[in-house]
């Protein structure tokens, strides 16, 4: 059963429309919003609010240097005015995440404007990369009750992070900056970057440095779940 619902939710029957979940018994699909399962010894990379024209491209020379693969959470209205970008991402091996439609505050939406917000945005990023993004990553990770229960109807997890590089935080130095990923680093961690901020093309490499140094090994949210 798990297999066949790995299998419906890839290529877009389970997880994505209202219409598709209410046709099936929702609360047999085990979808509990957690953090994913990372193996020991792997981490995942992620990076919202892209793409951006300037700066998402060169974090991706960055990552082809090291050879490493991330998850890019997208907010579907920017990813809508740079679908080339897009396309780039997903042609060097990342994965794309829904970072919702305009980067509003979910807690503050009505359920109408939840729905709108999930059913749009996952309709422009599968119009730009041929699937619907597997995962949602809330703007500011605000999320409540009221949120979890509406998003799994149109997704397969929320995935937030456990280390937070305040890469958007424009006082901090390129030293805090990996600091603030390094030296609370764990096997199993997710990271939170940004693609839209200058100060992270210079703190990325030292984080890569830093996680190689280690040993982890960095691997894709959905290589977390084992989804293929």
């Amino acid at each position: 059963m798990d297999v066949v619902i790995k299998y419906l939710i890839r290529i877009g029957l389970i997880g994505v429309l209202s219409l598709s979940v209410s046709s099936l018994d929702a609360s047999s699909l085990d979808v509990s919003f957690r953090l994913p399962v990372i193996a020991q010894k792997h981490i995942a990379l992620t990076f919202d609010d892209g793409p951006h024209p300037v700066i998402t491209p060169q974090i991706l020379d960055i990552l082809d240097k090291y050879q490493v693969k991330a998850t890019f959470f997208l907010v579907a209205n920017q990813a809508q005015k740079f679908p080339d970008l897009v396309h780039l991402i997903t042609s060097k091996g990342h994965d794309i995440g829904n970072h919702s439609l305009s980067h509003q505050y979910y807690t503050q939406l009505s359920r109408k404007e939840l729905v709108y917000d999930f059913e749009k945005s996952q309709q422009v990023l599968k119009q730009i990369v041929g699937y619907y993004p597997l995962f949602l990553r809330p703007p500011y990770g605000k999320v409540d009750e009221r949120v979890k229960k509406i998003a799994k109807q149109y997704f397969f997890e929320i995935a937030l992070w456990d280390n937070d590089s305040r890469d958007w935080e424009a006082s901090l130095t390129v030293k805090e900056i990996v600091d603030n990923v390094l030296i609370p680093l764990r096997s199993r961690n997710i990271i939170l970057m940004h693609s839209n901020q200058e100060i992270t093309l210079r703190a990325l490499p030292n984080i890569l440095d830093g996680i190689q140094s280690r040993s982890l090994k960095l691997v894709l949210l959905k290589d977390a779940f084992n989804i293929y």
